[in-house]
């Protein structure tokens, strides 16, 4: 049960900001469409540039 809780967590979301990964975005906008049907929603997606340069030179650590 446990296990199938972390698995279900880290397939979902991101571990280090505990925010929706891509995949559980989708999921879960898909819901809230199913049972908003009539309502009008908004989505604001941010991007930020070159954290994989960050990450390289200064490290995960640094970058998170």
């Amino acid at each position: 049960q446990q296990k199938n809780e972390v698995l279900s967590f880290v397939s979902e979301k991101d571990e280090l900001t505990k925010l929706y990964n891509r995949r559980g975005l989708m999921e879960h906008l898909m819901t809230l469409n199913q049972r908003s049907i009539s309502q009008t929603a908004f989505l604001i997606l941010v991007d930020m540039d070159h954290l994989k340069e960050i990450n390289d030179f200064f490290g995960h650590s640094e970058g998170d």
